[in-house]
């Protein structure tokens, strides 16, 4: 589910009948755009500015928005166990020098997630 949950109305549902469909031990992999990144927290924290792009985190076709942790609990409550997340960091970010594993929620651009049932 790359991308995708996103888009959906209603992405608990989805989840949930999958599980509920799925013989044990089923995989998930599932991938998200990050609200809490930079690029979005910066402008609404700083200039108020909360806009809608072509593509991206503010893609005006995404219906909701998660961070690592509401992603986790989404996919929780629907009744998947979360076996990996992998977050996508710019490579300009990983860098010996810089803290990006303090600031990791804040330049991951996407999560990457592996659970099962």
């Amino acid at each position: 589910m790359a991308d995708s949950l996103e888009h959906l109305v209603d992405p608990w549902k989805v989840l949930r009948d999958i599980c509920e469909n799925c013989r044990p031990g089923t995989q998930v992999a599932v991938s998200v755009p990050n609200v809490r990144e930079k690029n979005v927290i910066f402008p609404l924290l700083f200039q108020g500015r909360f806009q809608y792009q072509d593509a991206g985190v503010m893609d005006r076709t995404h219906l909701h928005f998660f961070t690592r942790s509401s992603l986790l609990a989404l996919l929780s409550d629907t009744g998947w166990t979360v076996d990996r997340v992998h977050p996508n960091i710019k490579q300009k970010y990983l860098k010996w020098w810089y803290p990006y594993r303090l600031l990791e929620e804040f330049i991951t651009v996407q999560y990457f997630v592996l659970a099962h049932k």
